[in-house]
């Protein structure tokens, strides 16, 4: 039986088991014209039967002998017949089952996501099986999103389903440290490396073996220091401050940034190098305004979070909240909703956020404005704003449901700063 799925395997066979296996030529044309044709074809040293299946003919199933004495009849054609009937329908079985298992597989990794991610937006859907398809990786990953899209988030929930989740997660934020600290907080050091070098410390790279290493606010990182995790990167090991011996580092690096570190490669403040070796994997956020309604869901999960925190009993957002909520712009994005919501609970006097209860800085955002061009701006979000909110966030399908280009609607999204 031969596949043809460019694959050749030649089985020799013989029609009685008094005569021995003999080497048999093949007919690589009958094989050919059977399969196009789908129709048997018979001489009295070969028989070739095309192999059924659900689509079409799969391959054949080709008999031959070299012994005039026992030519092929009839006989032989409608066993070989039965042989190809059973053989095709074994084969579609196994197939189909390959396919189950396979879709299986996929169900099974989607239902055991483990995220703390909240939506169902289409742009929440795919930020979580992209998520899923990284994690099912080992690769170094480079999270790029907005300030306040939820990137430690996503990082966390990259090594949770991935195979290193029984391992640690260690997080640091390059922008947070100077830069004469970094390297030891990296790298860490041995005992009197430096002045107060009392004993020897491990850094976050021995730390994190085995597990995952979050490098958050990775393009705030010195030209100079930039060289040195290029060559962990590199080289998968480091030295510690003061020491000698190399040390095999076995981590995951996922890093991430608000920049956009293309345009600081081209401004020769972030190595293109470096850029490469963070990025085989990429993942960015999509900003809370091309969420629609999720804004409301995350809203609801922040008040029920913060209202069991605080021993408050607030239920729930009012509808005069809620349009304020999906008013605004959210520069801050995820962060700038919980601060604010965490802010509600507090002033909250009744069992509802209420308007009064939120931040004026929403309030002074969704107040009427006041100049045509800000009259004309908020127009032009508002409309935008209730299409993203239709579509799932899907701005090529808000762009098609308000008879636009999606290229004018990109342009005008970052003009008003959605």
């Amino acid at each position: 039986m031969l596949l043809m799925d460019g694959t050749e395997s030649v089985q020799s066979m013989s029609v009685d088991r008094k005569y021995p296996l003999r080497p048999v030529r093949m007919s690589k044309a009958m094989m050919e014209r059977v399969y196009r044709q789908g129709t048997a074809m018979m001489s009295a040293s070969m028989i070739c039967i095309p192999l059924p299946g659900s689509t079409g003919c799969r391959g054949v199933v080709y008999a031959a002998t070299s012994d005039r004495k026992l030519p092929f009849d009839a006989r032989h054609l409608e066993l070989m017949t039965v042989i190809a009937d059973v053989g095709g329908l074994a084969l579609e079985q196994a197939i189909r089952l390959e396919r189950m298992e396979s879709e299986n597989s996929v169900l099974r990794r989607d239902m055991e996501m483990r995220t703390e991610i909240v939506g169902d937006s289409d742009a929440i859907t795919k930020l979580v099986a992209q998520i899923a398809q990284v994690a099912a990786t080992d690769s170094t990953v480079l999270i790029q999103g907005e300030t306040g899209t939820g990137k430690e988030l996503i990082a966390r929930s990259v090594h949770q389903n991935s195979r290193r989740h029984a391992g640690p997660f260690i997080a640091i934020n390059c922008g947070a440290i100077t830069e004469s600290m970094i390297e030891s907080e990296l790298f860490g050091y041995e005992k009197g490396a430096f002045t107060g070098a009392v004993v020897q410390k491990k850094g976050k790279f021995e730390l994190a073996s085995g597990g995952t290493l979050f490098l958050d606010e990775v393009g705030e990182l010195s030209p100079a220091f930039q060289v040195k995790l290029l060559r962990v990167l590199q080289e998968r090991e480091i030295e510690r401050l003061g020491g000698t011996k190399t040390i095999k580092v076995n981590i995951r690096l996922i890093a991430a940034t608000n920049r956009d570190l293309e345009a600081e490669v081209t401004r020769g403040v972030f190595r293109h190098d470096l850029l490469y070796r963070l990025k085989v994997l990429t993942i960015v956020p999509p900003p809370l305004r091309a969420c629609g309604d999720d804004i409301l869901r995350l809203a609801r999960h922040f008040v029920a979070r913060y209202s069991r925190e605080m021993i408050r009993h607030v239920r729930g957002i009012s509808p005069e909240a809620e349009q304020m909520l999906l008013s605004f712009d959210w520069p801050g994005n995820v962060r700038q909703l919980q601060n604010f919501i965490e802010h509600a609970i507090v002033e909250a006097s009744t069992d509802m956020v209420r308007p009064e209860d939120l931040p004026k800085e929403l309030s002074a955002n969704t107040a009427i404005p006041r100049t045509f061009q800000e009259i004309t701006d908020a127009a032009q979000r508002d409309v935008i704003q209730k299409a993203l909110r239709k579509t799932g966030g899907n701005v090529k399908d808000a762009a098609r449901l308000l008879d636009l280009n999606p290229t004018y609607i990109y342009r005008l999204m970052k003009r008003l700063r959605m």
